[in-house]
């Protein structure tokens, strides 16, 4: 199978932006909401590469996510992660 070297560097730039719209979106609200553009390279990575592209880049969010919420980045995240396992555990 041959790379091509242009659609692993669309992958790679779609990535870093998914990354950067995420982390910009926790200083950004209005009022309790978030503003983000975060889907839009994944809905582009999708309409461009197809729905394989487009599930990869909504993996990378997860994963964004997943770090800032355990890393503590995203506060609301973790008090809501610690707030489900809370009441998981008491009953």
């Amino acid at each position: 199978m041959k790379t091509n070297t242009r659609r692993i560097t669309a992958f790679a730039m779609l990535a870093a932006l998914i990354a950067v719209l995420q982390i910009m979106a926790t200083f950004i609200r209005f009022g309790g909401f978030p503003i983000t553009l975060t889907l839009v390279p994944i809905v582009v990575a999708g309409a461009l590469y197809g729905v394989s592209a487009g599930a990869f880049m909504g993996t990378v969010f997860g994963l964004v996510v997943l770090v800032m919420v355990l890393t503590g980045a995203d506060a609301s995240g973790l008090l809501r992660g610690l707030a489900v396992m809370y009441q998981a555990s008491t009953g």
